[in-house]
């Protein structure tokens, strides 16, 4: 298993509308492409005072192993970020990396 983790940083006044368009519209759109197996989005709480009047979060992809990861690179990517920068343009920036899990302790 991998996953597909986006750090996005997205500025306090758009912050609510970003959240309410990633669970009602784009984490669905990325579900529906039967790649990802779950998609999660977190806050991060900033421990130091963030100067830049934005809010970070992390959302992760869990796909089954990176040919699933390079499929949606191929088919979907492009699209899905489209749509981002269409409804909130500079509002936000994002960061892509991808993670294979090593272990896993109960």
């Amino acid at each position: 298993m991998i996953v597909y983790n986006v750090s996005i940083k997205v500025l306090q006044s758009r912050a609510e509308e970003w959240i309410a368009w990633m669970n009602e519209e784009h984490m669905p759109d990325l579900l529906g492409t039967q790649l990802i197996q779950k998609a999660s989005l977190f806050e991060l709480e900033v421990v130091e005072e963030d100067q830049d009047g934005s809010r970070t979060f992390v959302a992760q992809y869990e796909m089954a192993n990176k040919a699933a990861y390079e499929t949606y690179l191929k088919k979907f990517a492009d699209e899905m970020r489209k749509k981002g920068l269409e409804r909130f343009g500079d509002s936000f920036i994002a960061f892509r990396t991808l993670m294979r899990r090593i272990l896993v302790h109960p």
